[in-house]
């Protein structure tokens, strides 16, 4: 045997296997497409083309629908997120407190007027230290009226006074 005798022992196929799959389907008329469709009532035709139509739609909307939404939430937290920015951090004490004042100024009248009785108070319970609790008792009164510690001064003179 040759090599040329070997190559004709294998059958050759004459058609590629796509051609003799489609030989094995059977023919198709050319017109059956048209035919289905004619066979279809009208009314049915448009209600399938509009479902699709309305599909569609409802997408488009319901994506509309969500992008506002998001827009409305970002919107919501800028705007939160600025007026806490520019707002004083706590404006009910700056307009129930400080009617034309500046509350810094307040607040550190506050504190030094509290530190000084503090002080004042420990130092009356040492020996000796009348005379200066009074004259600083009098300064922080008449140095510092609108405050609590002058309030609390107040407050003690006349108890000392009704006791006399």
């Amino acid at each position: 045997m040759t090599a040329e005798s070997d190559k004709s022992d294998v059958p050759r196929p004459d058609r590629s296997l796509e051609d003799r799959l489609r030989g094995l389907q059977p023919p198709v008329p050319a017109n059956l497409e048209a035919k289905l469709l004619a066979a279809i009532p009208k009314h049915q035709q448009a209600a399938v083309a509009d479902t699709g139509r309305r599909r569609r739609a409802a997408w488009v909307w319901a994506a509309a629908a969500g992008g506002l939404a998001a827009a409305a939430v970002v919107l919501v937290t800028v705007l939160t997120q600025v007026s806490r920015c520019t707002a004083p951090p706590d404006s009910r004490v700056i307009t129930a407190g400080a009617a034309g004042g500046n509350l810094k100024h307040m607040i550190q009248r506050e504190e030094t007027s509290a530190r000084l009785l503090a002080s004042t108070r420990i130092l009356a319970g040492q020996d000796g230290t009348e005379e200066y609790v009074s004259r600083t008792l009098a300064y922080i009164a008449r140095e510092y009226p609108d405050t609590i510690a002058a309030r609390e001064i107040a407050a003690s003179n006349k108890k000392q006074g009704a006791e006399r």
